[in-house]
């Protein structure tokens, strides 16, 4: 937190994976709990710009899927 009372949010989980169908088109997004927030404030967006911006959100849920036999 700086000074002037501004900090920067950051995402701490992906709860879940959905993909928007538009007509010709198809966009995963992803839920996105983010610190500071509660559980029930979580925001859809797109896989794609939070993967690049933080790939190790991704990592951890790869891991956890490899580990579990279903």
């Amino acid at each position: 937190m700086t000074e002037d009372l501004v900090y920067e949010e950051h995402p701490v989980q992906i709860l879940g994976h959905n993909i928007r169908q538009l007509r010709h088109k198809q966009i995963p997004l992803v839920k996105v709990h983010y610190a500071n927030h509660t559980a029930s404030t979580t925001i859809w967006q797109i896989e794609e710009e939070i993967k690049a911006k933080y790939p190790h959100l991704f990592e951890v849920t790869l891991l956890f899927n490899k580990s579990h036999k279903f």
